[in-house]
């Protein structure tokens, strides 16, 4: 065990153009900057962003220790998508899928849109 927590890395960023059907995982920050996310798992000790203005999230579970900077989240119809983050979420649209923060989540049943979720706003709903 001891030979294998010497190897990890600290404070590693993945950057990534796309991926579909995958698992990530990382000690650092997650960066997408092109097409997205489709059914993955993502892990981040950091934050998960995507860049483009176009970038989907679809069928996919993300996880981020800090916050998670989404695009396009879910379809109007499909997979379930997860976003799970400590701080905050912010999509620019998300059709369907679920948020947490921290302790608390929210189902989204109707797309949203410029929507940023944290601690505050979610013990009030």
């Amino acid at each position: 065990h001891q030979e294998v927590a010497r190897m990890q890395e600290a404070l590693v960023n993945i950057t990534i153009n796309q991926c579909h059907n995958s698992e990530l995982k990382s000690n650092g920050d997650i960066l997408i900057q092109r097409d997205g996310v489709l059914v993955s798992d993502l892990y981040s000790a950091g934050n998960i962003s995507f860049k483009h203005r176009l970038a989907v999230c679809r069928g996919s579970r993300l996880e981020a220790e800090g916050d998670i900077t989404a695009k396009i989240v879910g379809g109007q119809t499909g997979a379930a998508t997860l976003l799970k983050a400590k701080r905050r979420v912010s999509v620019v649209r998300m059709h369907s899928g679920r948020v947490s923060i921290g302790n608390y989540s929210k189902e989204i049943l109707e797309s949203v849109e410029n929507t940023t979720f944290d601690i505050d706003n979610m013990m009030q709903a």
